[in-house]
């Protein structure tokens, strides 16, 4: 399989929390399990932006007040960074299963040795979360 084909994650549709993502190059190579219920495929982002090696992602909460007319929004003061717990590496046949390095759920990377709690991180040490 090459690594210069696109890539699909592949999430269930009534998921939460990582539960049944995967990553595919081929449709075909769609595991039969989820042929059961409704799942959603798309295009995977192969070459993001990464902070320290790990692939991460930016929660940020804004609250919106007003949609009719002039829009009113709040954005919050703080928000929140999900990092993997492994470096990442673009996809390829031999790492598609890798998820704490595609992944930045965190019901799933919590479950990792590598997982760093914020209130454990030391210096300018990066916390998972």
């Amino acid at each position: 399989m090459s690594s210069s084909k696109k890539t699909f994650i592949v999430k269930p549709a009534a998921g939460s929390e990582g539960c049944g993502i995967f990553l595919i190059k081929k449709f075909k190579d769609i595991p039969s399990f989820a042929f059961g219920a409704p799942h959603v495929a798309q295009e995977y982002v192969d070459e993001p932006l990464l902070l320290n090696g790990k692939k991460f992602d930016l929660r940020i909460y804004v609250m919106v007040t007003n949609l009719q007319g002039p829009v009113t929004a709040f954005v919050a003061n703080e928000g929140l960074v999900r990092l993997c717990t492994e470096d990442y590496k673009k996809p390829a046949s031999d790492n598609l299963h890798n998820l704490l390095g595609h992944l930045t759920n965190y019901s799933l990377n919590k479950l990792s040795e590598k997982y760093v709690h914020t209130e454990d991180m030391q210096d300018e040490a990066l916390g998972s979360k």
